[in-house]
């Protein structure tokens, strides 16, 4: 994040600097709204597929983990896991994002809890 200066950001993005700060206070907000929109849709998707029919998915949990960690995931760029995206980052990241980087993961561990505990409960799919 720190090797990406505002100047060469903005003009890859096609905007100005006067612009950029009608939006956000600093570099650190950016990246904090960039990182927590990522994350929301990052673990929507992961929750999606842990809310899959038996049908489409009999362990769930393998198969979340399975479809996680896939080759098709991992250089999926523009949709690929913010939270492994980030992790070199976040601790040189503002408090801001540190935090949602954070609730993110918190986030990822309790959906794949959840998927394990359906499993297991309910046995092979989860029926509840």
């Amino acid at each position: 994040m720190e090797a990406v200066g505002l100047s060469e950001l903005m003009k890859h993005a096609g905007f100005t600097q006067g612009g950029f700060y009608n939006h956000f206070e600093s570099k650190a907000d950016l990246v904090a709204e960039v990182l927590a929109s990522a994350i929301a849709e990052g673990n929507g998707e992961f929750a999606k597929m842990a809310r899959a029919p038996v049908d489409e998915i009999n362990h769930r949990s393998s198969a979340l983990l399975n479809w996680y960690l896939s080759q098709a995931h991992r250089d999926n760029i523009d949709h690929g896991c913010p939270v492994t995206g980030f992790a070199g980052d976040a601790p040189r990241l503002g408090a801001e994002a540190q935090s949602h980087f954070a609730g993110g993961l918190d986030d990822q561990i309790t959906i794949l809890g959840w998927a394990d505990r359906r499993e297991w409960i309910f046995g092979c799919g989860g029926r509840a």
